[in-house]
């Protein structure tokens, strides 16, 4: 999550703030929002393949499609929020 967590402040949301406060602000949201959403994958698999008798891999596509842009969101308008004003 290391990886993830630096590539998406560094190169995708260019959050060129490294003060500590920050940086750990940031790795913490980053770590729980991956959280939250892994948490909405697994249940949402439960509840479409054990309770509404879905397709497996049509359920999987589909919550990770909103599993992506959930993150994406998350990152771009909580984590990342103010990305971009410090060097």
């Amino acid at each position: 999550m290391g990886f993830a967590f630096f590539t998406n402040k560094v190169y995708v949301f260019r959050s060129r703030d490294f003060r500590r406060s920050v940086w750990l602000r940031e790795l913490w949201e980053f770590f729980l929002a991956r959280a939250a959403t892994g948490i909405v994958d697994f249940a949402g698999m439960y509840v479409l393949i054990s309770l509404l008798c879905q397709d497996e891999i049509l359920s999987k596509v589909l919550l990770n499609l909103f599993v992506i842009l959930t993150n994406y969101i998350l990152s771009r308008y909580w984590i990342f929020r103010n990305s971009g004003n410090k060097s």
